[in-house]
């Protein structure tokens, strides 16, 4: 399922939105570590890793909206700083960082703060 809800974290009628996102252009399944290399006298490197956290990832999430459901997502983006993001992957907290909008094409950006799920 290519679904993707993207909702308020209060009671808002309008702070819902539920839409089918462009799976060859939407990364939401990236996933890194928290690591840094830095360079040694020796010439060699120090390696630090952190390890993992949902928090490292940005959703990059595309698809062909309406012009009401753009309406939509510009609303939760004005209106809430925190959002609550549904996928097939989890639940979600973050925020958006922007949404850019070509035609019918809504590109958005969210950071995640963190997976509400295992």
């Amino acid at each position: 399922m290519n679904n993707i809800i993207i909702s308020s974290t209060v009671a808002d009628l309008a702070g819902s939105v539920r839409f089918k996102f462009d799976p060859t252009k939407t990364e939401i399944f990236s996933l890194g570590r928290r690591v840094s290399r830095r360079p040694t006298l020796d010439g060699g490197s120090v390696i630090d890793d952190y390890g993992y956290t949902d928090s490292d990832r940005t959703f990059t999430i595309v698809a062909r909206l309406p012009g009401t459901m753009i309406d939509a997502v510009n609303y939760v983006l004005k209106t809430f700083s925190t959002i609550v993001i549904s996928t097939v992957d989890g639940l979600y907290f973050g925020s958006f960082q922007s949404t850019k909008v070509k035609g019918s094409e809504v590109t958005m950006k969210i950071l995640i703060k963190e997976k509400m799920t295992s």
